[in-house]
């Protein structure tokens, strides 16, 4: 802070003059007198620390090595620790609130919370004996219920609060995790070392948690209004994770003396009404127990204000994050234009054969908009017109928060032109059926002026792409 000031006064002297209370023994901040536009000076500066946890704690080298000076060595890689994880889905909807059973709901794949007892990030492979202060349980006695070991030492289920809530008795209460969600968040945040993992071939290397020795538990709290755990997301068919249900998880896990819970749930618009949140009531109890409480900020953004959730004051709140890794493709067009795009595909083209590039506006539907059919939107495409082609979709602008590749019957796939207007990343979803790649807005222009000129017809072929390489 005091390199802020120094910028904002020119000097340090003049800096140090401003402040007139320095809070530095138990509360970290400080009082001065500012006039507006030093004020302003100030509030627009922003250090970021880093972008790189892992590095920036000292956790590992670039190549994977661990110092003795690394917190993992000094923290035995978490050895003995118990975590838990209370988990819902990751698409958020508004919070709601009601008199009787205070509960909010969070619109998510459903039943995607819980845990996936046979990931190999369970493992418990050299561990010890389970901690003695440990007294919680594995909910074993449910249909298609989890096995734990010493890894995973716990897994509990509570739902009563949705069953009230939707007046539903619910078929399935097994603390299993049948999309994955819950399984993601407990192995990021203690997922045991896996070696040679790889996505598609790509980024080949080990997989592990930020405390890999640690004891984990699941505590599943979110929940379908549909009888089949894998029905999908419709409007009938809605995630929820209830209030009660959640206050009774966090109540658990106080009582079971884990020593970290990490809640990977919000709703829409961060709350900041710390008296009827569900989740601030709960990690006040906790914290007040001496456990630490993590707690994602959503996903939401970022063109929306006020979009944080569990922002109270005793909780860690987490940012969502990504990499800084490409995974890139290659096409060339008969004229010879090379163009370079990102691409995540379980697909590739035939090798050696031309595919027609055709603009999805000419591909129009009956009765859809333009509009739509530029971006691909679902129904907007007539099949027939891109049977075995490759689409030039445009991508939208915002406000949308998430976006996936257009899935087109019959084309051989799409390409997607980036909206340089949207600072954010686009969702890479890895489809079985069709080849993806998202080009800059630049190379899009190109393109569309390729197709434009007269010679190609309104079309322009392409050979096979090259195969995806990650940087």
């Amino acid at each position: 802070m005091s390199q802020i000031h120094a910028r904002v006064f020119c000097s340090k002297e003049k800096a140090g003059e401003a402040i007139f209370y320095s809070y530095n023994k138990h509360i970290n901040g400080f009082a001065e007198t500012l006039e507006e536009e030093e004020a302003n000076l100030i509030r627009g500066q922003y250090p970021l620390q880093t972008t790189r946890s892992w590095a920036f704690l000292h956790v590992e080298g670039d190549d994977g090595s661990v110092s003795n000076s690394s917190i993992w060595t000094t923290a035995k890689y978490g050895s003995d620790s118990i975590i838990a994880n209370i988990d819902s889905g990751p698409l958020l909807a508004p919070f709601e609130q009601c008199d009787i059973v205070c509960f909010f709901f969070i619109s998510l794949i459903p039943d995607a919370s819980g845990v996936w007892p046979e990931s190999a990030s369970f493992k418990d492979d050299g561990f010890g004996d389970i901690p003695t202060r440990w007294k919680g349980e594995c909910q074993k006695d449910a249909t298609d219920g989890v096995t734990c070991n010493k890894k995973l030492i716990g897994a509990k289920s509570f739902y009563h609060g949705f069953e009230a809530a939707n007046n539903v008795t619910l078929n399935v209460t097994s603390p299993r995790d049948h999309h994955g969600h819950g399984t993601h968040t407990l192995s990021t945040a203690a997922g045991n070392f896996v070696p040679d993992v790889e996505v598609l071939g790509n980024a080949k290397g080990t997989a592990k948690g930020g405390s890999p020795h640690a004891r984990v538990a699941a505590y599943k709290v979110c929940w379908n209004q549909c009888d089949e755990p894998n029905a999908p997301p419709t409007a009938s068919c809605r995630g929820q994770c209830n209030g009660a249900d959640l206050l009774a998880a966090f109540d658990a896990a106080i009582q079971d003396g884990v020593d970290v819970i990490s809640v990977s749930l919000g709703g829409g618009a961060g709350s900041m009404d710390y008296f009827s949140d569900s989740s601030a009531i709960g990690a006040f109890h906790a914290v007040a127990k001496g456990i630490t409480v993590a707690c994602s900020a959503g996903n939401s953004g970022p063109f929306l204000l006020g979009i944080v959730n569990n922002a109270a004051p005793w909780v860690i709140t987490v940012a969502a994050s990504t990499i800084d890794r490409d995974f890139k493709q290659t096409i060339t067009s008969t004229n010879n234009q090379k163009i370079q795009g990102r691409s995540f595909t379980l697909k590739s083209l035939d090798s050696g054969k031309k595919y027609t590039l055709i603009r999805a506006v000419d591909a129009i539907a009956a009765n859809a908009s333009k509009d739509d059919a530029t971006l691909c939107e679902p129904h907007s495409i007539d099949a027939a017109k891109v049977e075995g082609k490759i689409v030039l979709c445009q991508r939208g602008p915002p406000p949308s928060l998430l976006d996936n590749f257009p899935v087109l019957p019959g084309a051989a796939g799409t390409i997607v032109i980036d909206n340089e207007k949207r600072d954010d990343n686009f969702l890479m979803t890895a489809f079985m059926d069709q080849v993806h790649l998202l080009i800059s807005e630049k190379d899009g222009q190109a393109l569309q002026s390729s197709i434009r000129d007269s010679k190609y017809r309104g079309t322009l072929d392409f050979l096979s792409s090259l195969a995806s390489t990650s940087s």
